[in-house]
Parts: structure tokens; C-alpha cells; sequence
């Protein structure tokens, strides 16, 4: 399905953004720009993931707590490294912005496991990953020293 028109259903313009999104492709319905993203774990939310596992808190909210200054951190939870609370959240507001760490975080953080350094990432959505196994020395990059975050 190369060309879309004005007699196609939606189902087959969806099916159509599947097909090409990892490439970018112009939707025939709205006529904005779809594309799979790659994301890279960062240092930034690396950081607060250190300080999510330090806070010896079960249920953190980052912004409040932690200060700090984006939600770049929420996509951790594609990795399996926080997970959100299901409560219900604050009026007006998408989530209660608790988060707290999992398991496979905290191993993350204690340098036991590696994780895929990018996640593909549409509309709030993973769809798999890519790149190198690292480990959180190597997520932090050569800015931080890892035992000195850890002390």
C-alpha cells in the first residue's frame, strides 16, 4: 500500500502507518509527521533512578522529592527499571506522579544486570529495543563516577 487516497478506510491507513513509521511517514488522515523513535537512556534519568534507590522510600515522587527538572525519568518504566502508581491521579493531571523503583532497577542500579541502550518509542508506546547491552557506569557516561554516586 504505496498511496493512500481519500477512499481508503482508516483500518488501512493505520495499517499503512505501521508498515512505515520506522522510516517516517506523512499520516494520510491528520497529515502529521508518524515516526518510531529511538530513545537513549541518559545520565539525567540514570540519576534519578540512583536517587529513587537511595531515597529508601518505596513510592517517590520525583519532581517533589527528587527535584527534579524534567520527566525525561518516566521512560525508565519501558525498561522495566520504575514502575508508576496506580493511583488515581491528581485532578487534572495524567498520573499522581508516584513512581517507585522494581526489582530489576535496583539490580540495574547495583551493577548486576545490563539492559538494550535504546528503546523504540511511538505514542507512549515501546516497540522492542536496540543497541548495545550496558550497564549503569556505562549509562551514566564519563561525566559521573559511579562509587561516588553510590557512597
Amino acid at each position: 500500500m504505496s498511496n493512500l487516497n481519500n477512499n481508503n478506510t482508516i483500518e488501512e491507513a493505520k495499517n499503512y502507518l505501521r508498515q512505515n513509521f520506522k522510516e517516517g511517514v506523512i499520516c494520510p488522515c491528520c497529515t502529521q509527521l508518524v515516526k518510531l523513535y529511538s530513545y537513549k537512556i541518559n545520565s539525567g534519568m540514570i540519576l534519578v533512578l540512583i536517587s529513587m534507590y537511595k531515597s529508601n522510600k518505596e513510592w517517590v515522587h520525583p519532581l517533589k522529592d527528587l527535584k527534579t527538572n524534567n520527566g525525561d525519568y518516566a521512560k525508565l518504566r519501558f525498561w522495566g527499571l520504575l514502575q508508576s502508581s496506580s493511583d488515581e491521579p491528581e485532578e487534572d493531571k495524567k498520573s499522581s506522579g508516584f513512581w517507585k523503583i522494581t526489582d530489576k532497577g535496583k539490580k540495574f542500579v547495583e551493577n548486576s544486570i545490563t539492559i538494550k541502550e535504546k528503546a523504540y518509542l511511538f505514542n507512549n508506546k515501546c516497540y522492542g529495543f536496540t543497541g548495545e547491552e550496558i550497564n549503569i557506569v556505562q549509562a551514566l557516561g564519563n561525566k559521573f563516577s559511579y562509587s561516588e554516586l553510590m557512597q
